[in-house]
């Protein structure tokens, strides 16, 4: 475990239509130590395109990138696989369909250090 570190998992199936809007939330993060693991749940559609089209974005925002292809299980599979390789001292899940303000991961952060009666 990472300190400070916030793995991010986006389990992601068909997702196509969500990805640019998911990544630009993500791109748009005022958090730095983030590793972002994104599990493609065997998709049909060109969500395996998109995602690795913003790789070298996110690798340049100083975050690390894992991308994980898996035939389709379930999004509980596909969360389960990003949690085997998960190094962050906190983790969140994100959908590719949410939306995210620009200090969403850093408020989190905040929150659970300042209060180590949150779990």
């Amino acid at each position: 475990m990472v300190k400070d570190l916030v793995t991010v998992i986006i389990p992601c199936y068909n997702g196509e239509v969500f990805l640019d809007r998911c990544f630009e939330g993500l791109l748009n993060q005022d958090y730095d130590k983030v590793q972002l693991i994104v599990v493609n749940d065997g998709s049909t559609d060109k969500s395996e395109e998109k995602i690795l089209k913003y790789k070298d974005d996110i690798e340049n925002k100083g975050w690390k990138f894992i991308y994980i292809y898996q035939e389709n299980a379930g999004a509980a599979a596909a969360i389960c696989s990003g949690l085997k390789v998960t190094n962050g001292e906190f983790l969140m899940l994100y959908d590719v369909d949410d939306i995210l303000y620009d200090n969403n991961i850093s408020t989190k952060v905040d929150a659970f250090s300042e209060d180590d009666e949150i779990g």
